[in-house]
Parts: structure tokens; sequence; C-alpha cells
């Protein structure tokens, strides 16, 4: 697909490769290989996100406006990625390459308080990634993103991107494994699920059993009863009686109000994640 594009797109695809691959080694490697990107799909909004195993995620590059960037990385980093589906994703052995955020999101996800608040309080129409090649701990994305009122990507554009996926990998895996910083260890991460699960537990007054704990961090991430119980092998009634004990419990009555506890938790459990 990269060859059926205007001989202008592909002459500034082209450029921004040669770019990249002259800045490799260099701090200005992710800036350039984002711009090259741009030649192959129209994007309003990226995000380079490298996820160190036991640290925050660090936005090494990013295109956003700085209203935008305080909710989808200053906010976002504070602890609310842990229920993002491309950060849950690349710590549970997702293959390398391209997603949108339809592949990997639950079933009512645009519903959940988490979607509302990272995209739609920005605009945010579509949402693809490069899901990136693990180096070392070192996992990451590349976050490309449309705004409202335009539609998500269109399919030439994916193919495009889609297309592009082994030359990402190799130009990124290339870039992060001569530096010395990134060369820290080797081990497997922990997988997401288990950090966030941790974290409910955790609450120094929790009252949730350990199956209510299951189901409440399914309903963050954005699954709907039905799904829930699909997933834990119950049924959709018991899912529903968890839910009501949950909002008792926790005393809250809605979605929204779970979600502000969330984030309530992860402001008190500031040593959950290094800096």
């Amino acid at each position: 697909m990269v060859g059926m594009l205007r001989k202008a797109d592909r002459d500034a695809w082209n450029a921004g490769i040669a770019n990249t691959i002259e800045f490799l080694n260099t701090p200005a490697f992710e800036s350039s290989l984002i711009h090259a990107l741009k030649a192959l799909a129209d994007i309003d909004g990226a995000v380079f996100f490298i996820y160190r195993l036991g640290h925050r995620p660090e936005a090494v590059f990013d295109t956003l406006h700085p209203d935008q960037r305080v909710l989808l990385v200053d906010r976002y980093i504070d602890g609310p990625f842990i229920l993002d589906p491309f950060y849950q994703a690349c710590y549970n052995g997702t293959a390398p390459g391209l997603y949108s955020l339809r592949d990997l999101s639950p079933n009512r996800f645009r519903q959940s308080e988490y979607c509302r608040t990272f995209y739609g309080l920005v605009g945010i129409s579509d949402e693809v990634c490069f899901i990136l090649p693990p180096c070392g701990n070192l996992r990451g994305v590349i976050s490309l993103t449309r705004l409202l009122p335009k539609a998500a990507f269109r399919s030439m554009e994916l193919s495009g991107l889609s297309e592009a996926v082994p030359l990402v990998n190799a130009l990124v895996h290339s870039a992060w494994k001569g530096r010395p910083e990134n060369q820290i260890d080797h081990a497997p991460p922990e997988p997401a699920s288990v950090s966030i699960e941790t974290l409910f537990c955790s609450f120094r007054h929790s009252v949730l059993s350990p199956r209510e704990v299951q189901v409440t961090v399914m309903i963050l991430r954005g699954y709907s009863s039905a799904a829930i119980g699909v997933e834990l092998g119950i049924a959709e009634a018991t899912v529903k009686a968890n839910r009501r004990n949950i909002y008792i419990k926790l005393r809250i009555s809605s979605q929204a109000e779970l979600f502000a506890f969330f984030l309530r938790q992860l402001s008190d459990a500031k040593d959950l994640y290094a800096r």
C-alpha cells in the first residue's frame, strides 16, 4: 500500500524514513519516526510511550497540544494507564504489530469511565498503536489518534501503517538496544492484570472479596456484566449481584463514582509504581 500512495506522500515517507535512519542513535529518533508515519495516514496526535518494568510509562515524544498533554500524558502516567488496553496488551504478551482500539478493548470499553475521561474529553474518534517488540525490560507503543469530527482511520491508511510494521519494529529495536540506559535486565514482565488487582487488594480498608475485586477490575476495564460472566465462568445474574454488593460496600451508586474511587486509591498508592 505504500507503493499506492500519491507521489507527494510517497516522497515524504521515503524522506522521513531516511531522516529516521540518520537520527537512529540521537534524541531526535522518535520525533523523526512519527513525522515519517504522518505520510501514511492523517494523524492528529501521536505519543511514543516507553514502558519499563516496575516504572510508570514515559512519553519520550508527543505532538499533543499542551491541554491534551495534561490529560493524555500527565494524568495517564499517574496511574490510570493500568486500565489502558494497549498497556494491557504489551504486558500480556500480545505480538508486536499494528492494532486498533477495537482490536484490543473489551466489549463495553466505549461506555467505560476511563474511555469517557481519556478519549471523550479530548474528542478522540479513533486510535491505533504500534505495539513494539520487547527490548530487555522495555515495552512500548506508538499511539496515533484521530480527533472528532474526523471519522476513524481509513482502510488504506491502516494498510499502509500495517505494511510499515517490520520497518518500524527494526528501527525501534536498533535504536533501543544501542542505548546504555536500556540495558537493564531481561526479566519477563509482570502481567498488568496482577498489578491492578494487587492495587485493589492492597486498599488499607478493603472490604471486597477476591471475586468482587475481579468484577471491579473488569467493570473498570469496560466489560459488560454478560462478558464478565463469560470470562469468570459465572452467571450474569451473579455478576450483577456482585456489582450491587461492590457498590454497597464502597458506598457508591454508579460506575462514575467507582472510577472516582479508583482514582482516589491511585492517589493514595503513590509507591505502587516507581517514577
